[in-house]
């Protein structure tokens, strides 16, 4: 018989593991309590700093909303939700303004506009205020280019088959109406050539007359009379025997040769004759030279003068004061000197004797310019308004342009216009093509264009011609015969220049 295994019984349990069951089972009760004090107690808390972030990033999260059966206290949960509202949308006004269910922040809103005007740009309210104040400023702008002022306007005077016209032109050159043509009615004979005073408010008329017992072959005499443009009114002049050399600077008064080497001044108003000077006072002799070349000077100051000493074959410049005192002798030739055209400026003054020369106001520094002007023809030198060139009419052969009228074609075949720079002595053409002639160039007032008359479209018309670029635009269609000068004009025929 085996021996009987003794039966294994269950230990009793550590009296220190009982005690580590007993605490982990108080302290879940522990916590369960807690956790169940704080469930019901949680709304009187408030947010902790996460809770209000999330309620600035999203008003409407559920960790703000208010349940439906929330106790009294979520008079405190409004409070909150209203306070992180405003620190969310006071900062933006226009953002604040589209949210319906919070007014309080439209006060704000209209302060800082009245506080800080830059900023109403971003408001929509200041827009329509703008928009009125600057639409009428853009649209004057816009129609400056089409719409010239009179003042801007300036004027093309020329003679057109007798007849005396003023051409409105803009700064361009470009004709901005129709020519305009003076009333002559009153002149007692066919227009020959006509001269703007230097104050535009008169026009120097030169005429043919015929006397009442005049048959055709009688000879036709020359008359001078004045058109006022202020009433339209024409007077005949009986100025002494003489030549006229061109205006006095102050408009009122004409420049005359008298008989036995005088100079007068001939008043337009008064129709009285002042001798201002008598060469032979100056020659110490009564020689009665015959006066060659006269003209004042811009400023009125001084006049030069050229004659003939009988006697001798020989031919002097004097250069006088306006009253003909402190007169000095500046040139000395066999040749006449004649066509005087003082520049602009009045420091210099270009005439024609063996060419085209030029000399200082003081009477020195004399020196040539072009052996091209063309003699004979009437035609004089025209000094650019910078008086830095001078313009003329240079002989030259050139081909034979058909269609064109007969009578006028050898002025136009043998003559165009030329420039000459004072500085370097520079000569060039106005228009460099040969497609007929061109003479009697006149400047625009800003000096970067020039008026002509030119056959090229086979009559006598008006060219404007670009000096930087040889552009040209025809003026004038009338085709009608033209051969005086041309006046281009500051400012329309009849204003003060």
């Amino acid at each position: 018989m085996s021996e009987r295994q003794p039966r294994k019984s269950n230990p009793s349990p550590s009296p220190y593991n009982l005690a580590a069951l007993l605490i982990v089972i108080a302290l879940v009760a522990l916590v369960v309590g807690l956790f169940s004090f704080g469930a019901f107690n949680n709304r009187s808390v408030q947010p902790t700093a996460v809770t209000q972030a999330q309620a600035i990033e999203s008003p409407t999260s559920k960790t703000v909303e208010t349940p439906t059966d929330a106790p009294t206290s979520d008079v405190v949960v409004t409070v909150v939700v209203t306070e992180t509202a405003t620190l969310e949308f006071l900062p933006t006004p226009s953002e604040t303004a589209s949210e319906p269910t919070v007014d309080s922040t439209q006060e704000p809103s209209e302060t800082l506009a009245a506080e800080t005007p830059t900023s109403t740009d971003d408001s929509p309210t200041e827009l329509p205020t703008l928009e009125p104040t600057l639409a009428p400023e853009e649209t004057a702008t816009q129609e400056l280019p089409t719409t010239i002022p009179t003042d801007d306007e300036e004027a093309i005077v020329y003679v057109s088959d007798g007849e005396l016209y003023a051409q409105p032109v803009n700064r361009r050159g470009s004709a901005i109406d129709q020519a305009m043509r003076a009333d002559l009615s009153g002149l007692p004979g066919a227009l020959n050539e006509a001269q703007t005073s230097p104050t535009g408010q008169n026009v120097f008329l030169d005429f043919t007359q015929k006397g009442a017992d005049c048959t055709d072959a009688c000879e036709a005499m020359v008359g001078y009379a004045i058109l006022s443009l202020t009433d339209n009114r024409i007077q005949v002049l009986e100025p002494p025997t003489g030549y006229f050399y061109g205006w006095h600077p102050d408009g009122t008064h004409l420049l005359f040769r008298g008989i036995g080497g005088t100079v007068c001044l001939f008043n337009i108003h008064t129709q009285e004759c002042k001798t201002i000077a008598n060469v032979n006072d100056w020659l110490g002799a009564d020689l009665q030279p015959s006066i060659d070349g006269l003209a004042f000077s811009p400023d009125g100051e001084e006049f030069i003068v050229s004659f003939d000493v009988p006697g001798k074959e020989l031919y002097q410049t004097w250069i006088s004061a306006s009253d003909g005192a402190n007169a000095r002798k500046v040139m000395e030739g066999n040749g006449p000197f004649f066509e005087f055209a003082w520049s602009p400026d009045g420091k210099q003054i270009a005439f024609i004797h063996r060419g085209l020369e030029v000399i200082d106001r003081n009477g020195e520094n004399r020196r040539t310019l072009s052996r091209r002007f063309s003699v004979g023809w009437g035609f004089s030198p025209r000094w650019s308004p910078d008086s830095q060139a001078i313009a003329f009419e240079a002989v030259e052969e050139l081909p034979h342009y058909p269609g064109f009228q007969e009578g006028v074609q050898k002025a136009f075949q043998s003559h165009k216009m030329h420039t000459v720079d004072l500085a370097t002595l520079e000569e060039r053409r106005v228009i460099p093509d040969e497609q007929g002639g061109d003479i009697q160039g006149a400047w625009s007032p800003d000096g970067k264009r020039m008026m002509v008359l030119s056959n090229r479209s086979g009559t006598t018309e008006l060219w404007v011609v670009n000096l930087q670029n040889g552009n040209l635009e025809q003026i004038s269609t009338d085709e009608h015969f033209k051969r005086t000068k041309v006046e281009w004009l500051a400012k329309p025929l009849g204003k003060s220049q």
